[in-house]
């Protein structure tokens, strides 16, 4: 009678795809929380590959073991074993952060006109309608590595927004001060912010944002930051503002904002229109009677984490979606496009729709600041109980995009009080009612 000796390493594969580096980090968090076998977590990956004209499924499983700082991967096609492979968790050096970074994407060939609501208590006095820019341009630049060219107009409840030619670009885009000129006679305008950047060296630049005034006056905000991998914007200045009337007091760049030369051309942008109409979509069911459903922060993060974030390279959220779970029952929603109201007041709406909410947890895909850097990141919510609980899935990425690598950070929001989702009412009125629904 013979016996097999057990297979060691053998075979070939690549273990480098961002779907296993996800994986890996999930298992690395339940290898912590294993209560039978503290340290260690198992796990799979299912594909697909064509061999002589056939399709054939694929495995790879996972052991993942912290007491060992290693992780042994078995690859099987058709059912066979084919490669295993023991691998060191030692942490790779992270590559050096002096290359050059990739120029931003171009953006839209065309421009874009929209009116939106805005409160009139947000236009004055004049240092609260430049704050105001400055957060939005402060959240441009870290989702964006940019600020898109654009010119707001604002009047009493309103907001008219002219994003211009390839917004991505540095520095004026041809006929601004004729546009500027041309929309400073639109009925009820009574402030004009023009918004842009100029390149300063390979992966920097300089935001600014321009106030017109009347009889010449201006004033003017700039602020430096770097771009990183991943287009994302890092700040690395205060803002510098400075005023005066006149464009020879002005930094020469933006003078044609305000002196316009006789044969410039405004760009044609039309009649303003309303923002694209957000779009809902809502499906849902019923846990079986073996789940509980989550009745904490931190448990329905998790939950609602662990099903999303193998999707972050494959299928990340489009827009955001909500889940929320109402004793056994629940639903998810799809929630695409701005919300005038703003998010958060649509997810307290969607809390009231029915019965109290026992948890919820919102996906989205955002920036997450980290020891000084921000990282884009799938961002989990979850709220129960009056406390909220994160969760984000970092991603790291070569200065040529590729992925070199996740990290998983949580954090205990505590408690939200009137800033909650659940039992908080919402500031805007609305009539809530989905497009296109169905049940799981």
């Amino acid at each position: 009678m013979s016996s097999k000796r057990p297979k060691r390493d053998h075979g070939t594969f690549t273990l480098n795809s961002p779907e296993e580096n996800v994986l890996l980090v999930q298992l690395s968090e339940k290898a912590t929380k294993n209560p039978e076998r503290p340290g260690e977590a198992f796990g799979r990956i299912t594909f697909q590959r064509t061999q002589n004209g056939r399709i054939e499924q694929g495995l790879k499983k996972f052991h993942l073991d912290l007491n060992k700082n290693q992780v042994t991967v078995t690859e099987e096609w058709a059912g066979a074993e084919t490669a295993r492979k023991t691998i060191s968790l030692n942490v790779v050096d992270d590559p050096p952060d002096d290359r050059p970074v990739g120029s931003p994407p171009p953006g839209p060939e065309t421009t874009t006109f929209y009116r939106l609501p805005f409160r009139s208590a947000d236009m004055l006095p004049e240092d609260e309608l430049r704050d105001w820019a400055k957060a939005r341009a402060e959240e441009d630049i870290m989702g964006l590595s940019v600020l898109p060219r654009r010119i707001r107009l604002f009047g009493e409840g309103f907001q008219e927004v002219v994003l211009l030619p390839r917004p991505f670009a540095p520095d004026l885009a041809p006929g601004t001060g004729a546009t500027l000129q041309a929309l400073t006679g639109r009925r009820g305008v009574e402030r004009r912010l023009v918004e842009g950047w100029f390149a300063s060296g390979e992966g920097r630049g300089t935001a600014w944002i321009l106030d017109v005034l009347d009889d010449n006056a201006w004033w003017l905000g700039m602020r430096a930051f770097e771009r990183r991998p991943g287009m994302i914007g890092i700040w690395t200045s205060a803002w510098f503002n400075s005023a005066g009337t006149g464009p020879a007091a002005l930094l020469q760049t933006l003078r044609p904002l305000i002196d316009v030369a006789p044969s410039e051309r405004a760009i044609p942008v039309g009649q303003p229109k309303p923002p694209t109409k957000p779009e809902l979509g809502m499906f849902g069911g019923r846990l079986p009677p073996t789940e509980d459903p989550p009745t904490t922060a931190q448990a329905v993060a998790e939950r609602v984490g662990l099903s999303w974030e193998p999707k972050l390279h494959t299928a990340p959220p489009d827009g955001a979606r909500l889940t929320v779970y109402r004793g056994a029952e629940w639903e998810t929603w799809e929630l695409k496009g701005e919300f005038p109201m703003g998010l958060d007041d649509m997810i307290r709406a969607i809390a009231a729709r029915g019965e109290p909410p026992t948890s919820l947890a919102l996906v989205r895909m955002g920036v997450i600041p980290l020891e000084g850097e921000p990282y884009r990141a799938m961002i989990i919510e979850g709220e129960a109980q009056g406390r909220r609980f994160m969760r984000g899935l970092l991603t790291k990425y070569g200065p040529d995009g590729t992925v070199l690598g996740n990290r998983l950070v949580v954090s205990d929001r505590g408690a939200m009080g009137h800033n909650g989702w659940i039992g908080v009412e919402p500031i805007t009125e609305m009539s809530l009612f989905t497009l296109g629904s169905g049940e799981a």
